[in-house]
């Protein structure tokens, strides 16, 4: 599997010819539980990354992926494909800042 974690994944965007899942610095860890905490928090030094795969691909082994950093998205807007070719992706970021989060939560 292409993933290299538990990311709290609750959104993707789909166009005509891909799927679009964001890997970002919001992770689930159930093992934080045992220690009194939440399963969800931030791993700062992860670097955001976009998965594209082609829509009807048979497995992840054609997924391809994208460093973004700084990117951190909270939901997908809206995603289509232009007639040239390029996809386009409108996300909504997260306003709060992930390191006032990850204080929080730590």
């Amino acid at each position: 599997m292409s993933m290299k974690g538990f990311t709290a994944i609750h959104d993707f965007a789909i166009t005509k010819n891909y799927a679009i899942f964001p890997d970002i610095q919001i992770v689930v860890n159930p093992s934080w539980i045992l220690r009194g905490k939440s399963p969800v928090g931030v791993d700062i030094d992860k670097i955001p990354r976009l998965g594209i795969i082609p829509r009807y691909a048979e497995d992840d082994s054609e997924m391809w992926w994208m460093d973004v950093p700084g990117f951190n998205l909270l939901h997908c807007v809206n995603a289509w494909e232009e007639d040239g070719g390029a996809t386009v992706l409108w996300w909504l970021r997260m306003l709060s800042k992930l390191r006032r989060l990850w204080k929080i939560w730590s």
